[in-house]
């Protein structure tokens, strides 16, 4: 009956080494994709910046840039000089395509909401330790199971949103 107990023993500081590790990295995650995100949204706007100035600045040779981009890309170029002219019409609208097109970055995602959920989801995270931790007789087996799909389903989330561009 001892060596019983102590094999259950193990098994329990075995589940719960899982536990904490889950959510020590759980944790991490969100913490470093909420520093990546506010880097990313300071970088977008430098970069903005610096390519309105060039348009405002240099608006010819930004217009060449584009025309020689997509005629690089296979368009016949008296017809790429048409669609340039057309599109550098709206200055934002050219500022935004010249910074997918010619840096490819991306627009960045809402930024309050984006950071709002990281710092949730850190902060669910890590208030669930304490609770599935404190009680040693608990079976964890189920509480790691309902954590695994919940982050399953998160990860799965949020790789929709980055590979179609949504907005969250």
């Amino acid at each position: 009956h001892t060596s019983s107990t102590a094999t259950l023993s193990g098994v329990e500081d075995v589940w719960r080494l899982v536990m904490v590790l889950g959510l020590v990295g759980s944790c991490a995650h969100g913490v470093r994709h909420l520093l990546w995100e506010s880097w990313y949204q300071r970088h977008y706007a430098r970069e903005y910046a610096r390519e309105t100035w060039e348009l405002e600045n240099y608006a010819k040779g930004e217009k060449e840039e584009m025309v020689g981009l997509f005629a690089y890309k296979g368009l016949d170029r008296t017809v790429a000089e048409t669609v340039v002219a057309a599109m550098s019409a709206s200055k934002t609208f050219f500022v935004a395509l010249m910074m997918t097109e010619e840096l490819q970055l991306r627009e960045p995602l809402a930024e309050k909401g984006q950071r709002a959920a990281a710092v949730a989801s850190c902060y669910a995270v890590a208030s669930l330790g304490p609770v599935l931790l404190s009680a040693p007789a608990v079976d964890l087996r189920p509480y790691v199971a309902c954590a695994s799909g919940l982050v399953l389903l998160a990860w799965l989330g949020v790789r929709r949103a980055s590979m179609t561009m949504l907005h969250v």
